[in-house]
């Protein structure tokens, strides 16, 4: 026996040991209450489960929004956005940070760590916007934390459609969001488009000047006639009243006849009121946004669930509530414009299906392998306990049903059997042996516990790996990887307990029992004499309740036995001939491998030679594969995006929305279009493109088992006609939370061309997008920001202003006060607040020449200003506090590698010069850190099992020996892939991180199998040959379960599925070829390995010379047929 290996008893001294599987076969009740509390525990927390699309993955991504109306981007950028920057860019955590600076709006992002406590960065960044809000221009808003997080989005927007727009939204504002957030599981509801009220005080530049008045002096005597507060306490002998003071406007009308100033000496005759230099109107604000259902304006309604609530019974709510909305309101059209839960239920039930089809095809093949039923139920029953089992430890670690834990159960249902389908084949062995059931069942479950707990340690520990796999895949993998591996560890207590405890009470080649019937109720003959007489009726009755139970059980045995047998035979004759036809297929099978494993034991170096040369050619295939970070998810809807030029109104931009939306509607797979123009805060938190009053985009969501590619393509020219002055974006798969967390960036590549010189940054970007429009594989290419927009700036003639008296400060809120407004006070109604504002018409401040006749403290502005129409840009970009402007690009085809490598090779023809610096970002980032994590995942994974290996063989060559599958798995997997077209992706990575542990099960067993007849004393050649002719059976049907339980998650069908089918053809094309030539390259190797060590350590030739080419195995003619036991108990 070699010196690096331990001792193991042999089968006759193992019969005293104390095992776990000898406990449960003598303890029967004991384990069947232990896994009735596990299914029983397994159901209630099943309950208790919250269900949702994916996991709780927090986005690492902070949007800090704060709008300025009004103002260009470059004061926009000098008065917000270089100051926000400066503060929070020192918050701990943040890796990069990048603005965005519009007309109007102020967009600062930041990027931290993965892994960093959301929750308390918001507490930080808060605290330092806190600090700089002091510094901030006063009529900008307070900085707004957006947080980019899938349960931060909506899980349903509702339309509300009817005659009036005003009575619509406050019929939605004050009666459907109160229903709705009454609702258990909503955290609110709220109202998005329609008008918003609003008071305007309009004012008359000429009649104000005639009285010496400014638009300031107004607002704040309307301030001032607008107050109430508390004014102390009244004591009436023992009581205390309040005291209130009631200033505050009650109507509208009231602020007609509010005082602004008193002309001539006072008294009422002096008075100027606010009607006498201007007009109070009660009408609507300025609309920055507006909703669209299905052609018409609506007002929209977003529904957010609380945290941990079930998606799809919050959902279930809101539509029933929305049926009693309708009867109660049938003047108002409401419906579902999009909803997350009708995804998320299907890719449930899709995932739910291919579990239990999987489940069904591993029972099938059990049946195949085992023929009577009574085995394949036996070892089938692995995988409902172990499913039960692992909701109980969901439960516990805080894991929802979501599709990536419901797909670990899916991607875990094959291997469940595996465990028990080994014990159960060797617990037969020893039963034909000759050995009693109970101690075949204890003997045959301790025999290969060891084995099956390596296996099982193997598979589990290479998911641990995937735990330091940072970023999006690393978020999302953690729940598939805790749920093969709960599922794992409850099978194999299944395999080593629940199943040995049935074995033991299966009968082999034995006469059946004949049935105990009920047996005589009279404990015996009536004695002699009235006491015994009452005593031996007494004892007869007692003993009446266990009779009749004893009858019963009786009853019932002879019933199942009867129908059993029935059924047994009636399944016999008809799948009989099928069956004994498998097993002469699978006879001749077995034939042939023998034959090819001693033809490969005498050519071990042409065998060696051929499977490194399939290994090289795996290789070369794997580096023309597709490479993208994951794969695309068709998610049965799409976004439409217009952009029009900067400035342009919005009742222009709803005009060409309209168009959109007609062609939109006018195809047959489109079910419902629901879209925002305008401005829409909300969407600055999944990108950072424009929004404005010149942007629009439609959510369309497309008719059930439509595709969603073939539509996009057949719309793409029209939607571009439709908008001729525009630019018309289509995303795919970034229309649900799931798309948002996969996208992960604005676009799959960007192009960065840094500059603190703008106008160099955009000629250079603008010679980049040419270039890559002319590449084929790339689509929806187009500069982040426009080169620029004309603006009319004023210059303070500051010779002028001192000469009067004036600062430059005085002539620009002079300006900004005469043109924008001034916001005076609110008034309030109820529980609302309406702004009311002091402003001159419309009609005078959209016109420049207002400019003219505006006055400052009585002086004409145009005396202190030039006024000169420039051309500004639209937007100013920035990164890590540095101007840049970014390149966009989409991939079409052909993959993200693929389209990276035409990026580089334009790109290498463009020369830099001065300050330029161009880099290339976007989704690649995020791929290239996922492929670098798993590839150390892949190591790790490698290492942790040659570390279990080592302990179990308590050897350092044999886990070398067994990892030889891993590089054969690598070769079916890459093929598999190539064959079905899928490319290297998150998915697929991860499922050839699986194969580690998967692949090595089979040699773990066969090699166990080695080396325990070798220290039996059997020969080496003959010791490998045996371990083929028992083990090929077991491994044959592992592998047979594992690969059609994984088959309908391969297919891919259904929404959601695509996003896990390449890690299911990975793990079936890696674990297909790698047990075939498991068969022949492990024993082979084991060969080469074990013959060098005999010769290093000199040990007996003797038993080197069995692996000469001209030997023969001793039994080398045995039986290959099945271990288990055939009808009429033949093998």
């Amino acid at each position: 026996m070699a010196p690096c290996s331990r001792p193991r008893p042999t089968p006759t001294a193992g019969r005293a040991d104390v095992s776990l599987s000898r406990l449960a076969v003598r303890r029967p009740v004991a384990v069947s209450m232990l896994f009735l509390a596990v299914i029983l525990l397994g159901v209630i927390s099943f309950a208790r489960l919250p269900i949702d699309l994916l996991p709780d993955v927090s986005y690492p991504r902070l949007v800090i929004y704060t709008a300025y109306s009004d103002v260009g981007p470059s004061e926009i950028e000098r008065l917000i956005t270089e100051r926000v920057e400066s503060v929070v860019a020192a918050t701990p955590g943040v890796e990069r940070t990048s603005s965005v600076s519009r007309e109007g709006v102020s967009l600062v992002t930041l990027r931290f760590a993965w892994g960093t406590n959301m929750d308390f960065a918001m507490l930080n960044v808060r605290e330092r916007l806190d600090n700089v809000r002091g510094s901030l221009p006063d009529q900008a808003s307070r900085p707004q934390i957006l947080r980019v997080d899938p349960e931060s989005e909506p899980i349903m927007v509702l339309s509300v459609a009817g005659a009036d727009l005003w009575e619509t939204k406050e019929l939605a504002e004050n009666v459907f969001r109160r229903r709705l957030e009454q609702l258990d599981g909503i955290a609110q509801a709220s109202v998005a488009g329609g008008l918003d009220r609003e008071i305007v005080v309009e004012v008359d530049p000429e009649r104000m000047q005639a009285y010496g008045l400014s638009i300031q002096d107004v607002a704040n005597s309307l301030d001032q006639a607008n107050f109430a507060s508390s004014g102390g306490t009244i004591r009436e002998g023992r009581a205390r009243y309040p005291l209130r003071t009631l200033g505050e406007f009650t109507d509208v009308a009231q602020l007609r006849d509010v005082v602004v100033s008193q002309q001539g000496g006072g008294g009422a005759s002096g008075s100027v009121y606010v009607r006498d230099i201007g007009t109070v109107i009660d009408g609507f604000a300025d609309r920055e946004a507006l909703a669209r259902y299905n052609g018409q304006e609506a007002v929209g309604l977003l529904v957010f669930k609380e945290a941990g609530a079930n998606t799809v019974r919050v959902a279930r709510m809101v539509e029933e509530v929305m049926g009693l909305l309708r009867e109660e309101f049938p003047e108002v059209t409401l419906d579902v414009a999009s909803s997350q839960a009708g995804f998320i239920s299907d890719s449930i039930d899709n995932v739910v299906s291919a579990l239990i089809m999987g489940g069904v095809l591993a029972f099938l093949v059990l049946f195949f392998f085992l023929r009577e039923p009574r085995y394949p139920v036996a070892v089938a029953l692995a995988i409902p306990i172990s499913v039960i089992g692992t909701f109980a430890l969901m439960d516990t670690f805080g894991v929802s049903l979501n599709i990536m834990s419901l797909g670990g159960l899916a991607l875990g249902v094959g291997m469940l059997v595996d465990n028990s389908i080994i014990v159960l084949e060797n617990i037969f062995r020893h039963r034909e042996a000759g050995a009693s059931a109970i101690e075949g069942s204890a003997e045959g479950a301790r025999e290969v516990g060891g084995a099956i707990t390596a296996a099982t340690l193997t598979t589990i520990a290479v998911f641990l790996p995937i735990i330091y796999v940072e970023g999006v895949a690393g978020e999302l993998f953690r729940d598939l990887s805790l749920a093969v591996a709960f599922s794992l560890l409850v099978s194999l207590l299944v395999a080593l307990t629940l199943l040995p405890t049935m074995a033991a009470r299966f009968r082999i080649g034995e006469a059946p029992i004949e049935t105990v019937g009920p047996g005589e109720l009279p404990p015996g003959p009536r004695p002699q004499g009235v006491f015994r007489t009452i005593l031996w009726f007494l004892h007869t009755l007692w003993r009446l309740p266990l009779w009749i139970l004893r009858l019963l059980k009786a009853v019932v045995v002879e019933l199942l036995r009867f129908w059993g047998g029935g059924l047994a035979r009636g399944a016999s004759r008809l799948f009989g001939p099928l069956l004994d036809g498998f097993d002469r297929v699978f006879a001749a099978f077995a034939e042939r491998y023998h034959q090819a494993l001693n033809w490969s034991l005498d050519h071990r170096g042409r065998v060696l030679g051929l499977a490194a040369l399939a290994l090289g050619g795996a290789v070369l295939a794997g580096l023309v594969l597709d490479r993208d970070l994951l794969p695309r998810v068709d998610q049965g809807s799409f976004e439409v995006g217009v952009e029009l030029a900067e400035g342009t109104a919005l009742d222009r931009t709803d005009e060409v929305a309209q168009a959109i939306e007609q062609v939109l509607l006018g195809h047959d797979d489109v079910d419902a279009v629901f879209g925002t123009v305008g401005r829409d805060p909300r969407q600055f938190v999944q990108s950072d493109e424009g929004t404005g009053l010149h942007t629009a985009r439609f959510q369309v969501r497309l008719a059930p088992g439509s595709a969603t590619q073939p539509v996009v393509e057949a719309l793409r020219g029209s939607l571009a006609a439709a908008a001729p002055d525009g630019v018309v974006t289509i995303l795919t798969g970034q229309t649900t939370a799931l798309g948002q967390i996969l996208g992960g960036s604005d676009a799959d590549i960007a192009v960065r061309v840094r500059s603190q010189d703008l106008d160099r940054a955009f000629v250079y970007a603008d010679q980049v997008a040419a270039l890559l429009r002319d590449e084929d594989v790339l689509a929806n290419v187009r500069v982040g920001a426009d080169r620029g927009q004309p603006q009319y700036e004023v210059e303070v003639r500051r010779d002028e202003a001192s000469r009067y008296g004036l600062t430059a400060n005085a002539v620009a809120s002079a300006v900004e006060q005469g043109m924008r407004g001034v916001r005076a006070t609110e008034f309030v109604q109820f529980d609302r607040r309406i702004p009311v504002m002091v402003r001159i018409p419309d009609r005078l401040r959209y016109n420049v020449e207002t400019l003219q006749q505006l006055q400052v403290q009585q002086v004409p502005l145009r005396e202190l200003i030039d006024v000169e129409l420039v051309m500004g840009p639209s937007e100013i970009r920035r990164e890590n506090q540095g101007r840049v402007v970014t390149v966009l690009a989409d991939v079409r085809s052909g993959g993200l590698d693929g389209a990276l490598d035409e990026v580089d090779r334009a790109l290498a023809g463009l020369p830099l010069s001065g300050d330029l610096r161009v880099e290339v970002g976007g989704e690649n980032e995020e791929m290239a850190r996922s492929f670098r994590d798993l590839a150390f995942a892949f190591g790790l994974a490698m290492i942790l099992v040659f570390m279990i290996l080592a302990a179990q063989f308590e050897s350092f060559f044999h886990p070398g020996t067994i990892l030889a599958a891993v590089p054969l798995a690598l070769v079916g997997a890459i093929l598999a892939l190539l064959v079905t077209g899928q490319g290297l992706n998150t998915m697929s990575l991860i499922g050839i991180v699986i194969l580690v542990g998967i692949v090595v099960n089979d040699s773990i067993v066969k090699v166990d199998f080695i080396v325990q007849a070798r220290e039996r004393g059997m020969d080496l050649r003959n010791a490998i040959l045996e371990a083929g002719r028992v083990r090929l059976r077991p491994i044959i049907m592992t592998t047979a379960t594992t690969v059609l339980g994984l088959t309908p998650m391969a297919l891919g069908i259904g929404r959601g599925a695509d996003l896990r089918a390449p890690l299911a053809i990975a793990v079936i094309g890696g674990l297909l070829l790698a047990t075939l030539l498991t068969l022949i390259i492990v024993p082979v190797l084991f060969s080469v390995v074990e013959s060098a060590r005999m010769a290093v350590l000199g040990e007996d030739s003797t038993r080197r010379r069995s692996l000469v080419p001209s030997g023969e195995p001793e039994d080398r003619g045995g039986a290959v047929g099945p271990a288990f036991p055939q009808p009429g108990g033949s093998r």
